[in-house]
């Protein structure tokens, strides 16, 4: 930003713009950094309180140290993606132990579009058999949380800023452009 004149004082994205090396990089320049997600940082701090995010780490480690160097979790570009891929393997992980009789993809498909995952508030419970309201055809988090690059810390921690529903969000706007 400041390369090509700009003066923010902070800058907000997603959090796949960043890799953790760019980050560690920039150090305290990158301090006023934000991102919104709909997933928590991998980090040991939101571990510690969560057991789905220690399991995932755990899962990592273990993948590491059995030889697979892309699953060191201080060499992946972006945590949050493996974070998302984590998740829906677990899904059909999940969904595939309820399912009666033979595996198939069909089997796996129909229990997938009738099934309910929960991820001890990692992300909000889905379920599946519940479409997003229109023009969105599946939407299964619109929780976002805001979180802000710590140099000292070296990760991503939670900013002071509440959850916001972007479901909620694009209601409130359609109403106020007159339903457009």
């Amino acid at each position: 930003v400041r390369s090509v004149g700009g003066d923010f004082k902070a800058y907000c994205s997603g959090p796949t713009l960043y890799t953790t090396e760019t980050l560690t990089q920039l150090g305290e320049q990158a301090d006023e950094i934000y991102v919104s997600s709909g997933l928590p940082p991998t980090s040991e701090e939101f571990a510690q309180d969560n057991p789905v995010i220690q399991q995932f780490r755990d899962e990592m480690e273990a993948a590491a140290d059995a030889g697979d160097d892309e699953a060191a979790l201080d060499a992946l570009i972006n945590p949050s993606n493996a974070l998302n891929a984590w998740l829906g393997m677990q899904i059909v992980k999940q969904v595939a132990g309820e399912v009666k009789g033979e595996l198939t993809s069909e089997s796996l498909l129909a229990a997938l579009n009738e099934a309910e995952v929960n991820f001890d508030g990692v992300v909000p419970p889905i379920d599946f058999g519940q479409p997003a309201p229109p023009p969105l055809s599946r939407l299964f988090n619109p929780v976002m949380s805001l979180y802000r690059w710590d140099s000292g810390a070296g990760e991503f921690v939670a900013a002071d800023a509440e959850q916001v529903n972007v479901l909620e969000l694009l209601a409130a706007a359609s109403k106020a452009g007159g339903g457009q």
